[in-house]
């Protein structure tokens, strides 16, 4: 019991101790990319390498980079960024 609690607790500070360097690697795109920015300037900051989602009613789109998702309503303004989970974890 007490080898399986002492497991749990280097797992918890491990998967956080990833995040934390994640986010460090990740800190200065966190910092560039905010809420209402355009279309052209995400393609500035994070390049071309992306695939889109478009919604059916075209209300939002979503592009879709390696680590990293943002996402736009119908005006092309950023309403959304953020890192997928299983890199959080």
């Amino acid at each position: 019991m007490k080898k399986i609690i002492i497991f749990l607790i280097f797992l918890t500070g491990c998967a956080s101790y990833k995040f934390s360097s994640f986010k460090k690697a990740n800190e200065k795109l966190l910092k560039q990319i905010e809420v209402g920015m355009e279309k052209e300037e995400i393609e500035k900051i994070c390049g071309k390498n992306y695939k889109i989602y478009k919604s059916e009613t075209e209300m939002m789109e979503i592009w879709f980079y390696n680590n990293f998702y943002v996402g736009f309503d119908k005006e092309g303004k950023v309403i959304k960024f953020d890192f997928y989970e299983d890199l959080k974890k």
